[in-house]
């Protein structure tokens, strides 16, 4: 897999999804919210089908890029990565807020999408929520992963070292997602999901901690919002952020212990080969040869 090309369609898949966005909401402004999730599962769609017609990506290969049957143990580290990203996400919020609200409180009040009051919340089972999830939960857990993980993290991991392959892939994950306030927890973030893939060899496990993420940050601002109902005058309030720092000390003390008892498996972490892609002239050549070599061995008979 060339990572250019992967580039090109990620390029692409970003154009389309503005555009028909653009498109769109020129003539049914009200329907911004529903629009832009519509677009980005077309987007997603769009870059899978692109990368699997340009890298023939057979039903072996991609069985092989999403690993085997992961065991319970994985599944438990997995949710537990992705509650430990949202706590450290919590916690770099409250920092880079409060270094913010120190130059500028009402930039830092605007940044940080705080508000007074909480907002009105719709019904877990409504329109407005199940279309949230399944554009915003669950495509992007299945698809971001597929590509970025699956297809960028392994173009560049075949020539380049696994660290190095690491911190390019969660380079172009950050660069992407340049609605974004705070970049750090998101290129960490896009960091861990890849010794992730790399110490478990499925990618099932990537999915399940990035949807974990996706849908608690969901549920914990729509319903509760603690970290952003706050008047402007408590941004300089470090005891205000008791809570928030409080999660990024577990949420980094976590990841250390994590990093230690599975030290060996990141030392030695590594992908299976992919199968090499066998062309139209190289599989009509090979099909050939077959039926010549049996033949051969009919006339022998």
């Amino acid at each position: 897999m060339t990572l250019k090309i992967l580039l090109l369609i990620l390029v692409f898949g970003m154009v389309l999804r503005a555009v028909l966005f653009i498109s769109v909401t020129t003539y049914w402004p009200n329907a911004a919210y529903y629009t832009d999730h519509l677009c980005a599962s077309i987007m997603f769609v769009a870059m899978a089908a692109a990368s699997a017609h340009q890298f023939q990506i057979s039903r072996k290969r991609f069985s092989l890029i999403v690993g085997g049957t992961i065991t319970k143990r994985q599944i438990a580290l997995s949710v537990t990565v992705g509650i430990l990203l949202l706590m450290l996400t919590y916690g770099e919020s409250a920092i880079f807020t409060k270094i913010a609200a120190y130059y500028d409180v009402e930039a830092a009040y605007g940044l940080g999408k705080y508000h007074a009051e909480a907002y009105i919340s719709h019904p877990f089972f409504s329109l407005h929520v199940l279309t949230f999830i399944t554009f915003s939960v669950v495509f992007p857990a299945v698809f971001e992963e597929v590509f970025f993980r699956g297809l960028i993290f392994r173009s560049i991991n075949e020539h380049k070292s696994f660290f190095l392959s690491a911190v390019l892939t969660s380079v172009i994950f950050t660069a992407i997602h340049f609605s974004k306030t705070i970049y750090v927890g998101t290129f960490l973030f896009s960091l861990v999901l890849s010794y992730l893939y790399a110490t478990t060899r499925s990618l099932q496990t990537c999915m399940i901690a990035h949807a974990t993420f996706n849908l608690l940050a969901f549920i914990s601002q729509h319903y509760f919002d603690f970290h952003r109902i706050r008047s402007m005058n408590e941004l300089n309030e470090w005891h205000q952020w008791i809570p928030e720092l409080a999660m990024l000390g577990v949420a980094l003390i976590a990841f250390g212990w994590i990093i230690f008892i599975s030290r060996d498996a990141i030392r030695h972490a590594s992908l299976p080969a992919l199968p090499p892609v066998q062309h139209a002239d190289e599989k009509q050549r090979r099909t050939e040869i077959h039926e010549g070599s049996e033949s051969a061995h009919l006339h022998s008979s």
